[in-house]
């Protein structure tokens, strides 16, 4: 179950952003960008969960900035092998 913190924003346009930067993220061409947990806390977009690299994490941060409405990114991914679900 995905719970979603929402402080300043509207909570249907909050789960609109965490849908269309988890879209956004989806549309890529590496598994684990799939299965980022995406919340808005604040103006922030979070991300958690795990990749497999450190250049993943860059692109999910980089990914989540360019979608529309986002305000900034706290990247809490974790960089290790995770299992390809």
């Amino acid at each position: 179950m995905i719970h979603h913190v929402c402080h300043d924003a509207e909570p249907l346009e909050a789960r609109d952003l965490e849908r269309r930067v988890r879209l956004f993220l989806a549309s890529a061409k590496r598994p684990s960008l799939r299965r980022i947990k995406v919340e808005l806390v604040g103006d922030a977009v979070v991300l958690s969960g795990c990749v497999q690299t450190f250049y993943e994490k860059q692109l999910a941060t980089e990914f989540a900035k360019r979608v529309a409405g986002v305000v900034s990114v706290v990247n809490r991914l974790a960089v290790w092998p995770c299992p390809l679900m």
